[in-house]
């Protein structure tokens, strides 16, 4: 498998003498490498190589991370999916800032929530509340075969939150008879929850879909309609629109990113979830990033100066590349990013990026995965969308977990600019059988 950008990020673990203290040698040797750190570069300040699995019980287990966020103590927390007796179900787990497991939470370190009577569930995001109360979203199997958004809030310990929705659980269904699957989530300050995701009918045509809850896990009657609301670009099966992100505005207004058909698509919300007419044509705009190839998003980020970073992929299954596009606030392409607005970077043969965020410094910052999953990779971009060079040497992180497929789903960039990475880490332990454990690294 050749690489177009040659910034292969590899580390040997420093070993620690009786497995609890390190060595005087080592740790100046860990210190050293630390003074001398550059971007874009593994932390070994963090399980000591920068990289960490997370395997809740051996192979009873799959565990998938899906989404990452750090508290503002420095813990990094991690919503997965795991599967329990054949079933899946919400799980969220914890580390301590320098990557151990942290034992506190939940039951040595987890904590998971299912839905009685479903065919399991699936989470996909999270987002952490002032009081320290986790909310993960995701979607759980009805009995009658269709899916609902979903949802499960945690307490800062890894207990479930009894007060939210039903014995801390929310599932709520559409009402259009088909699959109503939720893929983000972001808190209001007014302690309002937004999930996006999408819905769709018994035809499978699938719109944009939002949903607002109140703070107790009730649907605010305020939003759309009983708090509901979906958008729609086309109405054929076989031009699918779905929501992958969200944001929030410093205005209360809502952003959502995802696909309509093979476009980047977006979509800007008032705070009553009505189509912001004031964005793209009627509220909505869409981006052709690569002619006859697909593209579609699956993050969003918002700077500071309300210009829209979407980031995802353009092209198909077996040649793809990062791509981030950048509109104005108005909704119109910022001519002044990339080539005419856009910004792709091939490192493999099928590059997708699934997290955006913004540096402090304004740099761009895409994390996502390289050929079917396989190496986490991580681009940072100067403002202007061109790769930037100080990091890693050409602009790309690239790092594996031993011999094994990995791949991203969810970035955080700590106070400090380093950047966490998580999602899921796919390894043959047996000629016929495959071990899935949620990974993490962290990066200067």
């Amino acid at each position: 498998m050749s690489r177009t950008l040659s910034s292969s990020v590899r580390f040997r673990s420093v070993r620690c003498r009786s497995g609890v203290s390190l060595s005087v040698v080592a740790l100046a040797s860990l210190l050293s490498t630390v003074a001398s750190a550059s971007d874009g570069v593994l932390d070994p300040t963090f399980s000591l190589d920068g990289k960490v699995t997370v395997d809740r019980a051996g192979l009873t287990s799959s565990d998938h991370g899906e989404a990452v966020a750090i508290q503002p103590d420095g813990k990094i927390v991690v919503a997965a999916t795991t599967a329990v007796n054949g079933v899946s179900n919400f799980a969220v787990t914890r580390l301590l800032a320098n990557g151990a497991r942290d034992t506190a939470f939940g039951t040595n370190g987890w904590a998971i929530a299912g839905f009685t009577g479903t065919g399991g569930s699936r989470a996909k995001a999270l987002a952490i509340q002032p009081d320290g109360k986790i909310v993960v979203a995701g979607t759980t199997a009805t009995p009658s075969a269709s899916d609902n958004f979903a949802l499960v809030r945690f307490t800062s310990n890894g207990s479930i939150d009894t007060s939210f929705g039903s014995n801390g659980r929310v599932s709520t269904d559409f009402g259009r008879g088909r699959a109503d699957r939720a893929t983000a989530v972001v808190l209001q300050p007014d302690g309002k929850i937004v999930v996006g995701g999408e819905t769709s009918n018994p035809s499978t045509v699938r719109d944009f879909a939002l949903a607002r809850y109140e703070a107790n896990g009730a649907l605010d009657m305020s939003f759309g309609e009983e708090g509901l609301v979906s958008t729609s670009f086309h109405t054929s099966i076989h031009d699918p629109d779905a929501a992958t992100a969200l944001s929030l505005q410093t205005d209360g207004r809502i952003v959502a990113v995802g696909m309509a058909g093979g476009d980047f698509a977006a979509v800007r919300y008032e705070t009553n979830g009505s189509l912001d007419p004031a964005f793209g044509i009627g509220g909505k705009v869409t981006v052709d990033v690569g002619g006859v190839n697909p593209g579609y998003a699956n993050a969003v980020a918002i700077q500071v100066n309300g210009r829209i970073i979407a980031a995802g992929k353009v092209g198909n299954q077996n040649d793809s590349d990062f791509a981030l596009v950048r509109l104005e606030a108005t909704g119109m392409l910022d001519l002044s990013f990339g080539t005419g607005g856009i910004a792709t970077t091939n490192v493999y043969a099928a590059d997708e990026a699934f997290a955006v965020a913004v540096q402090a410094d304004g740099k761009i910052v895409a994390a996502g995965s390289g050929p079917f999953g396989e190496n986490f990779l991580v681009a940072r971009y100067d403002a202007n969308g061109v790769l930037d060079p100080s990091f890693s040497g050409d602009g790309v992180a690239d790092t594996d977990f031993e011999t094994s497929i990995d791949w991203v789903r969810g970035m955080a960039i700590q106070p400090d600019g380093r950047i966490i990475v998580a999602g899921t880490l796919m390894k043959h332990t047996a000629s016929t059988y495959v071990r899935f454990d949620v990974a993490v690294a962290r990066f200067w």
